[in-house]
C-alpha cells in the first residue's frame, strides 16, 4: 500500500496509514511525502516514529526547498517515485494533494509503471 502525499494532502492520508499499519500488520505500507520546506513536513515526529516503530512501514519524504542538512531526498515526489516503486503488481496507491502533483503522479504512475486505474485512489484539492 503507497501512499503519496504534498503538503496537507497529507491530513486525510495520516488516519488511513494507521489504520492500514493495525489491519495488515504483513503488508508493506510506504508513505512519499512532498513538501517544500523542511518545516512544512507535518507530523514528523510522528511518522519517524511510526517508521522506527514498524517494519513494515517506509518513510520517504522529499524536499523541494530543503537545508543543506536536510536528511531526506531533495526535489518533487515525481522525482522519487521512480526510485521506490519498481512494480505496481499488487500495490494500490492512494494520492492526497495539490492538482498539479496529482495530475504528473498519474500520469507517471499509468504511463511509466503500468498501474491500473483501478489501483489508483485520489483525493483533489484546489482547481480541478
Amino acid at each position: 500500500i503507497i501512499f503519496i502525499a504534498a503538503g496537507t494532502g497529507i491530513a486525510p492520508l495520516r488516519s488511513m496509514i494507521y489504520e492500514c499499519l493495525e489491519l495488515f500488520p504483513e503488508k508493506k505500507v510506504s508513505l512519499i511525502f512532498g513538501i517544500r520546506h523542511e518545516s512544512d513536513f507535518f507530523f514528523k515526529d510522528e511518522f519517524e516514529h511510526l517508521a522506527r516503530d514498524n517494519k513494515n512501514f517506509i518513510l520517504y519524504v522529499c524536499a523541494t526547498q530543503p537545508s543543506e542538512s536536510w536528511p531526506y531526498f531533495k526535489g518533487r515526489v515525481t522525482n522519487i517515485i521512480q526510485n521506490i516503486i519498481n512494480s505496481a503488481q499488487d500495490k494500490d496507491v492512494y494520492i492526497c494533494g495539490p492538482n498539479a502533483m496529482i495530475n504528473d503522479t498519474l500520469s507517471l504512475l499509468i504511463k511509466q509503471l503500468n498501474f491500473t486505474k483501478e489501483q489508483i485512489f485520489i483525493e483533489r484539492w484546489g482547481v480541478p
